[in-house]
């Protein structure tokens, strides 16, 4: 199993080089070969992996708030849009990069307006992702050129900005796969 790396005191903005990461992600596989990956380059610092939103809200109990949430969307138990949700509202200092293998507009729409300041997809390559981390970390936004094209065309339909008007409630559960389905 993954030994993550805790910190048990945390460096002050002045002195800190590295970006703390948390990964919540449901495949075990993925969190763990992800957050091996990226704990290999000295930018990042990997907090602590959570697979749903109910163990991210523990694991920051737990380990402390982290700059920066690689959030999976299709979760059980609390999906990535809640979950980003709680984190903003919680800690809106948090920067939520959603990393997701589904490309639906509306499901990256929904992402960004739950909070979330940017959205991957799984098949990005590992300096991909750790470009979204550095990019979202500084400026607190990051679309790569295949999801702000994605947007950009979903945006400009008609039937796709109705919905950009409307909203779920907040405490809608599964308000992901809801609006995937729109």
């Amino acid at each position: 199993m993954l030994n993550f790396l805790y910190l048990t005191q945390k460096p002050t903005l002045m002195t800190r080089s590295r970006i703390d990461v948390a990964i919540v992600d449901d495949h075990t596989l993925f969190r763990e070969g992800i957050a091996n990956l990226l704990s290999e380059r000295q930018e990042i610092s990997i907090l602590f992996g959570a697979k749903h939103g109910v163990d991210l809200q523990g694991k920051v109990k737990q380990h402390g708030v982290p700059e920066v949430v690689l959030m999976d969307v299709n979760m059980p138990v609390m999906d990535g849009c809640e979950a980003t949700r709680w984190i903003k509202k919680e800690h809106p200092q948090v920067h939520v990069l959603a990393l997701s293998m589904d490309d639906n507009e509306m499901k990256v729409i929904r992402m960004i307006k739950y909070g979330a300041g940017g959205y991957l997809l799984k098949d990005s390559t590992t300096d991909e992702v750790l470009k979204g981390i550095l990019t979202i970390a500084k400026t607190g936004a990051y679309l790569n050129e295949q999801i702000s094209g994605r947007l950009l065309n979903s945006i400009r339909k008609e039937n796709t900005a109705k919905h950009l008007i409307t909203d779920l409630p907040l405490g809608k559960k599964n308000s992901c796969t809801f609006a995937a389905r729109k």
